[in-house]
């Protein structure tokens, strides 16, 4: 008899950043999921959701990351490059890095860069 393991059950859990105003005009998100996919894959990491900002959700899908950060407990959050999540918006303000390491287990990993 074999045994019948879920793949899915033995690759650590990621979740996926991206701040649109960081990325270039045109395909700039379209690669970056791209790049996040890729990523997982090459290092057998099982990709959840990839959450994305832009001028009109006002941080809402920062709030929703980490909102699944809290519920689904990720190894690592990718993003496309730490200027995602290292600028601060308004004096005394954490930037989004600090608050994803304080609240939670998991790392940032910048996706170009292999584990």
């Amino acid at each position: 008899m074999t045994d019948n393991i879920d793949e899915d059950a033995t690759r650590l859990f990621v979740l996926g950043y991206v701040d649109a105003g960081e990325l270039p005009d045109g395909d700039g998100i379209v690669v970056a999921r791209a790049r996040m996919s890729e990523f997982a894959i090459q290092e057998g990491l099982q990709l959840g959701s990839i959450y994305i900002d832009d001028r009109d959700t006002e941080g809402e899908k920062f709030r929703a990351l980490m909102a699944s950060i809290e519920q689904f407990n990720p190894a690592y959050v990718l993003v496309p490059g730490l200027g995602h999540v290292s600028y601060i918006a308004r004096p005394g303000e954490k930037t989004k890095l600090r608050l994803i390491e304080e609240r939670s287990g998991a790392t940032v990993v910048v996706v170009e860069h292999p584990l």
